[in-house]
């Protein structure tokens, strides 16, 4: 299933870059498309529960997330 993701304090490249080893590491998730200056991310998620703990490790890391 795709997602787009909002994540707050995400302010620049190096943030995205975060994200996006954090989505490597996730199960279940891949990365579509990141932007720090819109303030989101677009993912494939295996499943909800994939997507739902993609987001609280997000928020675990500083950058709390939810589903657009």
């Amino acid at each position: 299933m795709k997602a787009k993701i909002k994540i707050s304090n995400m302010g620049c490249s190096a943030c995205e870059k975060i994200i996006s080893l954090l989505a490597q590491d996730a199960k279940g998730i891949k990365l579509l498309s990141i932007s720090a200056k819109a303030g989101e991310a677009q993912v494939e998620a295996q499943d909800g529960a994939a997507l739902s703990s993609f987001t609280n490790l997000l928020e675990k890391e500083g950058y709390p997330a939810k589903k657009a």
